[in-house]
């Protein structure tokens, strides 16, 4: 083999290895930018993932199979507790809908959510089960109501246990969003100034 063939070869493949890694690193440069892009689209998976979580707290509000628990209900009372129930999930829908109204407003201003709201908001539907649980207790028996009594209060333990877990989570995504994950943040604006407690009928 001559000295300028052998050279023409090296020559060719340099050039083929030049090649080879350009189309490497392009290649690279895509999939990276398909990952950061994953990467940017979480904080929106997070939130949409709290308001479901949120709204459907509040539509769980109005079961009444809990607190009913080893409860004796006479016949004569059951059709009554069942529009009963019926009534307060229509209410209690009101809240769901709100909740998922304040992570919408959130989501359109940047801004993670605002949990002292939600935890107001909870409140209020709070109240409005005390009201749902009342109708109820005046239906049962005497004998009756202790048991129901216990329930509540059990209920309410693990409603608070529910409450303090979806606070910590949501204070945990609001500081990833402080170190940047995409969110600005607006201390002390509200949740687009809206009032959050939607007016339960009478």
């Amino acid at each position: 083999m001559t000295l300028r063939r052998s050279t023409a070869i090296r020559a060719t493949m340099t050039m083929l290895l030049i090649a080879l890694a350009s189309v490497t690193t392009q290649a690279q440069g895509r999939g990276g930018g398909r990952h950061r892009g994953a990467n940017d689209s979480q904080p929106n998976r997070q939130g949409d993932d709290q308001a479901k979580e949120w709204s459907d707290r509040f539509e769980e509000m109005a079961s009444i199979k809990a607190v009913l628990k080893d409860v004796k209900v006479a016949k004569s009372a059951k059709d009554s507790i069942g529009r009963i129930e019926q009534t307060y999930k229509n209410r209690f829908h009101t809240y769901a809908n709100a909740a998922k109204r304040t992570f919408d407003d959130a989501h359109a201003q940047s801004e993670p959510p605002n949990f002292g709201q939600l935890d107001t908001l909870f409140g209020d539907a709070r109240k409005l089960q005390d009201q749902e649980y009342s109708d109820l207790r005046q239906l049962l028996a005497d004998d009756q109501r202790a048991t129901f009594d216990a329930n509540v209060v059990r209920r309410r333990a693990d409603d608070d246990k529910e409450a303090a877990a979806r606070r910590e989570r949501m204070q945990r995504s609001r500081s990833r969003a402080e170190g940047g994950s995409g969110y600005s943040l607006g201390r002390g604006s509200g949740i687009g100034g809206r009032a959050l407690s939607p007016r339960a009928s009478t």
